[in-house]
């Protein structure tokens, strides 16, 4: 898999879906700006990874490593070599 076809397969969840996607994975520690008045973007990406936009800021958090900006794209090659060096990539 190729970061083209990593990217194209993205499912982008905004607000109340984000919000129901979070609570369903237990997921409010690592994501607390996601409530259920959150009016942002969840972009999740193949491999359970996600970023997360709100007010034109993405955040990508991998454990203990939190990245932010305002542009989508670097997150995205990052999140991208981390998962390739994790094999989280599936073929």
């Amino acid at each position: 898999m190729n970061f083209i076809s990593w990217r194209e397969r993205v499912d982008q969840l905004l607000g109340s879906k984000a919000f129901e996607f979070v609570s369903t994975h237990g997921l409010q520690d690592q994501f607390p700006e996601i409530t259920e008045a959150f009016t942002g973007t969840l972009a999740v990406y193949p491999g359970g990874l996600v970023i997360t936009e709100s007010n034109g800021l993405f955040r990508l958090v991998l454990g203990n490593t939190e990245r932010s900006g305002t542009s989508r794209e670097p997150l995205e090659k990052a999140l991208f070599r981390w998962a390739w060096d994790q094999d989280r990539l599936v073929a």
